[in-house]
C-alpha cells in the first residue's frame, strides 16, 4: 500500500519535516508518525494492529483542531502552542480534552495565544525586544491566556496513563516558561484582574501551578 506525508512540518517543533532513518524529526528529535492518506476499511485491516492504532491516535489528534503554532511566532507563544499540539498526539491526553466543552474552550484560549503572539508578529516586533521586555509589549489580557495555558499544561502532566515522554516534554515546557516569565509578568497579570470573560469558566477549573 503507498503512503504519503500528509505532516509537511513537524507537529511539535513546526520546523519543515526532515526525518531521520529512526523517523525523528531532523531539528527537535520527536518521533514523528506519519498519516496514510487513502487508506479504505479494507486496506487498514490488512495493518497491523499498531499501525492501526498509530493512524487512529493521528486522526484523534487531528479532530482536536488545535493550532499548531508557526515556528515564527515569538516567545512564549510558540513553545506554548507547539507543546499543547504535540501533548495532544498522547491518547491520554485526547482522551482528557475529547469533552466537547472543554476541547472547545481550551481550542479558543490557544488561537487567543496566537493571536498574541501574530500580532507582534505582523508589528515586527525583534526577538531580542520580546525576549528582553516582552512582559511590556504583550497586553496583560495577553499576558493572562499565557499563564492560563501554562497552568493547562501544567495539569496535563498529571493526567493519568500519560506516556513518559510526553510527561516529561510538558514538564520542561513549563520549567521554562516559569524561569523565563513567571517573576517578570506579576504586574501585568495583576493589571489583568480576572482576566477575558469567555476564558474565565476554564480558569477557575484549571488549578494554578504557584
Amino acid at each position: 500500500m503507498n503512503t504519503t506525508a500528509e505532516v509537511q512540518y513537524c507537529p511539535n517543533c513546526s520546523a519543515p519535516l526532515e526525518l531521520d532513518d529512526n523517523g525523528n524529526c531532523h531539528w527537535c528529535h520527536v518521533h514523528v508518525t506519519l498519516q496514510i492518506t487513502g487508506a479504505s476499511v479494507a486496506a487498514l485491516d490488512g495493518l497491523t494492529p499498531e499501525q492501526q492504532a498509530s493512524i487512529t491516535n493521528l486522526d484523534k489528534h487531528n479532530e482536536l483542531r488545535l493550532p499548531e503554532g508557526s515556528v515564527y511566532l515569538p516567545l512564549p507563544v510558540f513553545p506554548l502552542l507547539s507543546c499543547l499540539n504535540a501533548a495532544a498526539y498522547d491518547p491520554a491526553i485526547q482522551a482528557f480534552l475529547s469533552t466537547p466543552d472543554r476541547v472547545d474552550s481550551i481550542r479558543a484560549l490557544a488561537e487567543a495565544v496566537e493571536a498574541a503572539g501574530q500580532r507582534l508578529q505582523d508589528a515586527g516586533v525583534e526577538e531580542d525586544d520580546v525576549i528582553g521586555r516582552g512582559e511590556k509589549i504583550y497586553s496583560p489580557e495577553e499576558l493572562w491566556t499565557f499563564e492560563l495555558l501554562t497552568d493547562l499544561l501544567a495539569r496535563l502532566k498529571s493526567v493519568e496513563g500519560i506516556e513518559r515522554d510526553t510527561r516529561s516534554m510538558l514538564i520542561e515546557n513549563v520549567s521554562g516558561q516559569d524561569d523565563m516569565w513567571q517573576k517578570r509578568v506579576r504586574k501585568g497579570l495583576k493589571a489583568a484582574g480576572d482576566g477575558p470573560e469567555q476564558f474565565r469558566p476554564l480558569r477557575a477549573a484549571i488549578p494554578r501551578r504557584h
